[in-house]
């Protein structure tokens, strides 16, 4: 494979320890609540449509796990760089969904904020004492958040901030100051119909799309965004229904010039059910645009923030599930 889709997916990589940290501090979020918020759906859940079955079809023996998961040593070099790709996605949707369900469980259990879905700012020190949160949540009549802004800090350093706007379904995630990502689509009753996210990182972009078995993905270079070329597009089946449960599988990855494969276990392979359809896609594409999001100081809104550690039983259990959902690794 060509040169510049190494140094893309190597700005991918990147990606995923960046945002493994920004997600990490503070302890985090929660995970039930009404049922009412299950209208809210999570970034990383997955897609249905026509395909549905299809999801977990594959024994859940095959595939290589995104959460937590490694690609094989000696495995497909370009399985590989795809594989941190997929995996750079989902650590930032679950940072996302991580957050929400923070904002929920809040909400759920007044004796800890008392109003938290006002459509105010409020501040709460994370579980350590440090880390500092600033959110302002509105609700919308069936219950599910309908608006949420966030800013995650470690200490006065901001690491993360997130905006989720159910009416236009777009969640935006800013990482530090130098990752972008913007995902969109489209949900019924809970369930996405269609998903992409666009990373952003300096004149690198990565375009992702998630079907109902299925992610493909365009990336561009620096150089892409003057030629009006990627650098490279792939496609790889995915198998689950969850962040905890998604497995990456076959695929197929070209950089207009030559195509690699790789089968369920990461090895080399000769082809791919998706080569054809990889081999066929047209590498002309359109950059993603910025989130437009800025990062809260960190320092304003300190005069009786609540703290995590004094926070009710019941939000403690609600947090403690939200981490097994969606911890990033």
């Amino acid at each position: 494979m060509a040169k510049s889709v190494i140094k893309v997916f190597a700005v991918c990589s990147a990606i995923v320890s960046l945002v493994a940290c920004s997600s990490g501090g503070g302890g985090g979020s929660t995970g039930g609540g009404a049922s009412a918020n299950t209208l809210t759906p999570a970034v990383t859940g997955p897609v249905s449509g026509a395909g549905l079955l299809s999801l977990g079809v594959k024994p859940m023996s095959a595939g290589i796990s995104i959460k937590g998961g490694s690609w094989p040593t000696g495995g497909e070099a370009s399985g590989a760089q795809f594989f941190s790709a997929v995996t750079g996605f989902y650590i930032a949707g679950a940072a996302a969904d991580l957050f929400s369900c923070y904002a929920k469980a809040l909400n759920n259990n007044a004796t800890t904020v008392s109003g938290f879905d006002d459509g105010s700012d409020h501040y709460a020190l994370g579980f350590d004492d440090v880390s500092r949160y600033k959110f302002k949540v509105t609700k919308g009549t069936d219950g599910s958040v309908s608006s949420l802004t966030a800013t995650i800090c470690d200490g006065t350093t901001p690491t993360l901030t997130l905006s989720y706007d159910g009416a236009t379904n777009t969640t935006k995630v800013l990482f530090a100051s130098s990752l972008e990502a913007v995902i969109t689509g489209t949900y019924s009753g809970g369930t996405w119909l269609n998903k992409t996210v666009n990373f952003a990182v300096g004149s690198s972009n990565i375009k992702m799309t998630q079907a109902s078995s299925t992610i493909d993905i365009l990336g561009i270079s620096g150089l892409g965004i003057v030629t009006g070329q990627a650098d490279f597009y792939g496609k790889t089946t995915i198998s689950g229904t969850s962040y905890s449960t998604y497995k990456m599988g076959e695929g197929s990855m070209t950089d207009g010039t030559a195509t690699a494969s790789w089968g369920d276990d990461g090895l080399t392979a000769t082809s791919s059910t998706h080569k054809a359809a990889v081999e066929a896609h047209d590498l002309n594409y359109t950059p993603s645009s910025s989130t437009g999001l800025t990062h809260w100081n960190c320092t304003d809104g300190w005069s009786a923030p609540v703290s995590l550690v004094n926070a009710s039983n019941a939000f403690k259990m609600e947090a403690m599930a939200c981490e097994t959902s969606f911890a990033a690794q």
